[in-house]
């Protein structure tokens, strides 16, 4: 069932659960798609799923389920005094959850900024979680670029593993705000 002020725009769908289900969700049309968390997006396309909090998908088909094969886009955030701790994609307590037997790509954008003292951070980092059989490693190790840093005492990682793939940071002082885009290559097929 669609969901409390939904929006489903799709026509084509082959199953009940191929609906904008999530709060505040939107499926914007195309075929077969999925919206069934809160503030979750699927813009088009053929046999996405927007899962998980805010969440983003497009898909352009699929092998065998829908959400096989996806892109997705992720935003979490944060505030933290010296410290830090990780972002979140409600604020509070929602990581990129990594299902079993699926390997996603992952490339962060990550932005911190404390007011007080007028001082900002920026980080990219890249890499490749994969799970099987319900065990979530990096593979390989992270690519961390320092795009700019304010202070030495700011800093941001990407943590996976327990099934998450999650933005963790250290602030160089109180009341530093962050935001991370993390964009997604998605395969979950073949488990």
């Amino acid at each position: 069932a669609r969901g409390t002020d939904a929006t489903d725009l799709q026509t084509i769908r082959t199953n009940a659960s191929e609906v904008a289900s999530g709060a505040s969700a939107v499926v914007a049309g195309g075929r077969r798609n999925t919206a069934s968390a809160a503030y979750s997006a699927v813009v088009g396309g053929y046999g996405a799923i927007a899962r998980l909090h805010g969440q983003e998908a497009f898909a352009a088909g699929f092998y065998v389920n829908p959400g096989e094969l996806q892109r997705s886009i992720y935003t979490a955030w944060g505030a933290f005094g010296g410290g830090g701790g990780s972002l979140y994609l409600d604020g509070a307590s929602l990581s990129i959850t990594v299902p079993t037997n699926a390997t996603i790509a992952f490339d962060a954008f990550i932005v911190g900024r404390c007011p007080a003292d007028d001082k900002s951070s920026a980080y990219r980092i890249m890499g490749l979680a994969s799970d099987s059989g319900g065990t979530t490693t990096l593979v390989g190790s992270l690519n961390k670029t320092v795009i700019a840093e304010g202070d030495s005492g700011d800093d941001a990682t990407v943590y996976v593993g327990a099934s998450i793939i999650e933005v963790q940071v250290t602030a160089h002082a109180i009341n530093t705000y962050w935001v991370a885009s993390i964009h997604t290559v998605e395969i979950s097929v073949g488990g």
